[in-house]
């Protein structure tokens, strides 16, 4: 399997800061996945790394309603900010819904497990 160049890592490299400074230079407008993948030959997951390496440090529009991923950089920004935070919860909730399930799961097998 293909090793990616993440930035997860504590220790960026200088290409990942250089990628990170062109992706945060490029999100002071709408800018999509694809454009990033493009304007910076890389592939989508890196893209997609980068681009939650800066949503954890700078508040990132991406939302139903609007294509792409754009800094929120004004007063202009709060309606779509307010529906990115809204959209977010709602995933994050849909999330936890889905976790009961399998620990119900893993609790009833795992007791029959140990049964044997």
């Amino acid at each position: 399997m293909k090793k990616y160049n993440t930035v997860k890592s504590q220790d960026l490299t200088e290409t990942t800061r250089n990628r990170l400074n062109k992706v945060y230079s490029m999100l002071k407008t709408s800018t999509t996945k694809e454009e990033i993948v493009m304007n910076l030959d890389i592939n989508e997951r890196v893209a997609r790394d980068l681009i939650s390496y800066i949503k954890k440090k700078f508040p990132v529009i991406s939302n139903s309603q609007n294509k792409g991923y754009r800094l929120a950089l004004s007063v202009d920004d709060l309606e779509d900010a307010k529906q990115t935070i809204a959209e977010a919860r709602s995933r994050i909730n849909d999330l936890q819904e889905g976790i009961k399930p399998l620990e119900d799961f893993v609790d009833r097998i795992g007791v029959v497990y140990e049964e044997k």
